[in-house]
């Protein structure tokens, strides 16, 4: 998990220190994490070992993978078959480029990639953050539309990442996927 329960902690002023009494904070903790993955369309945990499938349907020597930034790649087959390191070209920020076309095959990635939980980008450690502080503040009006107080009624946005959020996120997004 990228979010640290003691940032949090610190940012809401909750007096607890443990993270399992708050059960709605882990579940937004984890929410937050998952909608950002899509957003971005990669993975951003340190994993040392991360093996990939890519069905190529057509011709392309573009290989995008999920698990940014790629630090290093151990081995690429091409339909079981195994290719030299001098075959391809490895890009940190999106994948492996081929140095011929493959069709219609299956390649399979074995890399190490993504965020040391110490060397996390502070802009998307910010973004989780704020998300998940967002939402826990208002985790009694989930969902709804607007907000009746004594007050008088408070519109709220559908429920979705902050504009701050996604304008946080935007180096963070894989350059050959994201869709929105």
């Amino acid at each position: 998990m990228i979010l640290d329960f003691d940032d949090l902690k610190a940012i809401l002023n909750l007096a607890e220190s443990s993270e399992s009494e708050y059960p709605a904070l882990e579940y937004l903790m984890d929410a937050t994490e998952s909608a950002v993955k899509i957003y971005c369309s990669c993975e951003f945990e340190y994993q040392a070992t991360y093996s990939e499938t890519i069905q190529v349907t057509g011709s392309r020597r573009i290989i995008d993978l999920t698990l940014l930034p790629i630090s290093s790649v151990s081995s690429v087959t091409v339909d079981g078959e195994a290719i030299s390191s001098s075959d391809y070209r490895i890009n940190s920020s999106w994948g492996i480029k081929l140095s011929s076309q493959v069709t219609d095959a299956d390649v399979v990635v074995t890399y190490s990639g993504g965020h040391q939980r110490q060397s996390i980008p502070k802009a998307l450690r910010k973004a989780l953050n704020m998300q998940v502080a967002y939402e826990f503040q208002s985790i009694d009006q989930i969902g709804a539309t607007s907000v009746r107080t004594e007050g008088g009624t408070v519109e709220r946005p559908a429920l979705q990442l902050l504009p701050e959020v996604r304008r946080l996120l935007q180096p963070f997004r894989h350059p050959m996927r994201s869709r929105w």
